[in-house]
């Protein structure tokens, strides 16, 4: 019988440990390596593993894969961040997404690290693979959720709570301050993790996801709701990453739309869920057990396949 796949999480465990996978399945055995302050607290060589996953590339020490004789990938888990004019269309063919991106301040952390440290780079936004091509952007799934993090549904509560996780900004602000005085909504900007997100999620029915910017995205915290067994409601998706709008998450495109809705479910906590009761169905296609092992074979095969770019610098 072949020893399982060895897969490693490399970044800090606060951020990223609700989108890895915390227990073996289907043949793959994770670890968790945390990295803070542009340092890995436990060596990788010692892990042995077979595929490391490094989010937050950005963060870590230059050459740290060189001490691992494992397949490599660096994930970059943030979002490309424009400032769109109305009329304009970041995924619409031709030069203005460059241009937006320039004016807009760059790329930043996104691409501020060596691809070549890595075999292949990942992305969870799918414009950063046009937005920086440099990067070779292998693929761009969404981010798991950690098997851990899945829920029952839950009955409705009157009044419903509502829970947002992400920092705040002027933008975020405007949908969510008027939702704080007047109806039962948390905010946690950073920091919550492990059993303390667990017991944030059972607390509540529904999850507000909001951009981070004025372009449109796929907020993580969309499938990380879905799985809670919340009610999602968000601003449009793009891309929608086989969700269905007002099937399995309702959609809010400016502050009072999101007013109405909160007010809805006050009166009628009840009133989208067969909408909530469908997306904690369609959570199950982003679990971390059914994503990752399938992400780690794939890369290998591919790395075997065509070579990994780390062994192509080397050479060079």
């Amino acid at each position: 019988m072949s020893r399982p796949l060895r897969l490693a999480f490399v970044g800090r465990r606060v951020e990223h440990a609700c989108w890895t996978l915390s227990a073996p399945a289907h043949g793959v055995e994770p670890a968790f390596v945390e990295a803070r302050d542009g340092e890995v607290v436990e060596p990788l060589a010692e892990i042995a593993p077979d595929v490391v996953v490094a989010f937050a590339p950005h963060r870590l020490p230059r050459g740290l894969m060189a001490e691992v004789a494992a397949t490599t990938v660096a994930c970059v888990d943030q979002t490309v961040r424009l400032r769109y004019g109305d009329a304009q269309d970041p995924w619409a063919p031709g030069d203005d997404l460059a241009y937006a991106v320039e004016t807009s301040g760059g790329l930043g952390n996104l691409v501020a690290f060596d691809p070549g440290d890595f075999d292949r780079v990942i992305a969870v936004d799918p414009l950063l693979a046009r937005a920086a091509p440099e990067l070779d952007v292998w693929r761009s799934p969404p981010l798991p959720v950690d098997d851990a993090l899945y829920l029952p549904p839950r009955p409705a509560t009157r009044p419903p709570r509502a829970l947002f996780l992400g920092e705040s900004d002027e933008r975020r602000e405007a949908y969510l301050m008027e939702q704080k005085h007047f109806y039962d909504l948390t905010h946690y900007a950073f920091g919550l993790a492990g059993d303390a997100l667990r017991e944030a999620l059972e607390r509540s029915n529904i999850g507000v996801a909001l951009h981070a910017a004025p372009v449109p995205s796929f907020p993580p915290t969309v499938p990380l709701f879905l799985a809670a067994g919340l009610l999602v409601v968000t601003e449009p998706l793009v891309p929608r990453r086989g969700l269905e709008p007002w099937l399995d998450h309702v959609v809010v495109e400016a502050p009072d739309q999101l007013r109405r809705v909160m007010h809805q479910l006050k009166l009628r906590p009840t009133t989208f869920e067969q909408v909530r009761l469908r997306g904690r169905v369609r959570a199950e296609e982003f679990r971390a057990s059914r994503i990752w092992p399938r992400v780690a074979r794939d890369l290998m095969g591919d790395v075997d396949a065509f070579g990994g770019r780390r062994a192509a610098v080397r050479a060079l």
